[in-house]
């Protein structure tokens, strides 16, 4: 799943570069605003790496962990299929 945040961050800070970018070479109200949205591009992405590692940090699961693993094909309501009865105990040998 890394591999995605990887490919995220790094498109979202190509684009806050070539806004950046542009922004400089702008003038007045147009460079105000280029340098605002660059500037949030480049928080977002900060901000999908927390999103990223805040699940690990909070012990809990992330996004798509578990998901395709344990019983995801059964219904809501199926509890006989989430909790089988125990299997029964072989009766004891008799003695002679």
């Amino acid at each position: 799943m890394i591999h995605f945040l990887i490919v995220h961050v790094t498109l979202l800070l190509i684009l806050a570069f070539f806004i950046l970018f542009a922004a400089s070479r702008a003038n007045g109200l147009v460079k105000l605003l280029g340098n605002v949205l660059g500037v949030w591009v480049v928080i977002v992405a900060i901000l999908h790496i927390v999103a990223f590692c805040m699940p690990g940090m909070m012990g809990m699961k992330g996004i798509h962990e578990g998901m395709m693993h344990g019983n995801w094909m059964r219904h809501w309501g199926s509890d006989a299929a989430a909790n089988p009865a125990p299997a029964a105990t072989p009766p004891a040998p008799k003695k002679p």
